[in-house]
């Protein structure tokens, strides 16, 4: 539920779809699309937000404005260069940003940290068994993420403030991806942020976010075919 964590269950496994759920995923898409909400499809090639979402999973995009402030804690699309690359907002413009490891300090609140069990993952060709921990920023619903290592230094590092419209991402697979904490990303300017990742189609068609909280869908309808709102 979202009151608790969202994304997929702790388990990664890719298991075929059934005729229910592949119709849930047509009738909500078009659902969508009567509602003039335009999704943008995207396939993910690599683990890099696993546990929510994996390799071969496809989600759909709202490329519309959204509020900054609402977008802590939520998967984003960024563009890196020519690529295409999925994110999650830690921190926002103003923010003081430190890490403990791989766990975010938020303005000197630490992120909530709580274990959640394993998975087992491709990362990079590798199966690989993750460390399973909900993560809650201060002011964010929570959300899933996979750790190779849950040793943390005794110490944060030094302090910083992502600076004016820019944001502050990080991969849910701490371990294993490339994001705001290396040099050649950094803050990404907002205009390289062009989209809230807001539903899965395939494998396991389900909303990453409150239905409501999607422009033109507040009101969430019954969904029996498969596709959860949350």
């Amino acid at each position: 539920a979202m009151g608790a964590t969202v994304g997929a269950p702790p388990a990664v496994a890719a298991e075929p779809m059934t005729l229910e759920q592949w119709a849930g995923s047509v009738v909500t898409t078009y659902r969508f699309m009567e509602k003039g909400v335009r999704p943008r499809r995207l396939r993910m090639m690599t683990s890099t937000m696993a546990p929510t979402i994996v390799a071969g999973d496809t989600v759909l995009v709202d490329t519309r404005p959204y509020p900054i402030a609402a977008l802590r804690g939520e998967m984003v699309t960024v563009l890196v260069g020519d690529n295409i690359h999925v994110r999650r907002v830690v921190g926002l413009p103003g923010d003081r940003i430190a890490l403990r490891g791989t766990r975010p300090i938020v303005d000197g609140r630490e992120a909530d940290w709580r274990p959640e069990g394993t998975i087992r993952a491709d990362m990079a060709g590798r199966d690989t068994e993750l460390r399973v921990v909900a993560e809650r920023l201060p002011g964010a619903r929570p959300y899933r993420i996979a750790l190779e290592t849950t040793a943390l230094p005794e110490g944060p590092s030094d302090e910083f403030v992502v600076p004016e419209g820019r944001v502050w991402l990080l991969a849910d697979a701490r371990d294993r991806a490339v994001d705001s904490r290396a040099s050649d990303w950094g803050p990404r300017p907002l205009a390289d942020v062009p989209g809230r990742v807001f539903y899965r189609v395939l494998p396991r068609p389900e909303f990453l976010v409150p239905a409501e909280t999607v422009p033109g869908l507040e009101v969430a309808p019954v969904d029996d075919t498969g596709a959860t709102g949350r």
